[in-house]
């Protein structure tokens, strides 16, 4: 018969009560500061939660005032609105009225209007010479160039030997004469019994000569 004998050892310790009250106070240290630094964080903690709050609040009230301020800004855009609308027909109406009074200026001041008729200047122009030799001339005598050549606007009368302006202006006129040796001649333009011109003449020479009088 055999027997197993297991032997244990033990270690004990013995301290003292000092040395056991230095273990707990060191302890009870230690639980104080971390007390300490988690009522610091706590705190800390609280002042940025009061700040986030604060921060919440003020965003709130600066959402609704900025609503307000959009509020306001649509009502101030419908009162615009409404009123370049009203503008707008006003124009409309008082244009449609300014258009409607100056058709009726415009036909009064047609109706009124009378057409004058401008004359067009018109040319005046007559060439004549006469057929047969005047022999014997008196005072007084009216040289009647009876063969028309030209004549516009027919102001000269071959007849009466008379040209008649048709018109205001300016005219010019020239003649020639031929006269025979030993003859003179004196003649006149007349502008109503006024002398407007005149050429005078003297023949000296052969039975045969004559000179060609211009004026």
């Amino acid at each position: 018969m055999s027997f197993d004998y297991n032997v244990y050892v033990f270690h004990l310790s013995f301290a003292t009560l000092e040395e056991l009250e230095t273990r707990m106070e060191s302890k009870f240290h230690h639980l104080e500061r971390l007390l300490e630094t988690q009522n610091e964080r706590i705190q800390r903690q609280e002042v940025e939660i009061m700040h986030l709050k604060n921060d919440l609040a003020n965003n709130q009230k600066s959402d609704l005032h900025k609503e307000r301020e959009i509020t306001i800004l649509k009502e101030l855009v419908l009162k615009l609105s409404s009123q370049c609308t009203r503008r707008n027909i006003d124009n409309n109406n008082v244009a449609g009225n300014n258009i409607a009074e100056t058709e009726k200026y415009k036909r009064l001041l047609v109706g009124s209007i009378v057409p004058t008729e401008v004359p067009l200047p018109r040319t005046t122009a007559f060439y004549a010479y006469m057929s047969h030799n005047d022999a014997s001339p008196g005072k007084g005598h009216t040289l009647k160039f009876d063969v028309i050549k030209t004549n516009i606007n027919g102001g000269y009368n071959p007849f009466s030997g008379i040209f008649t302006v048709p018109n205001d202006g300016v005219y010019v006129f020239t003649f020639s004469l031929r006269l025979y040796h030993g003859h003179y001649g004196a003649y006149e333009i007349m502008k109503n019994a006024e002398v407007e011109g005149a050429a005078v003449g003297i023949i000296e020479g052969t039975p045969h000569s004559y000179k060609l009088l211009k004026q």
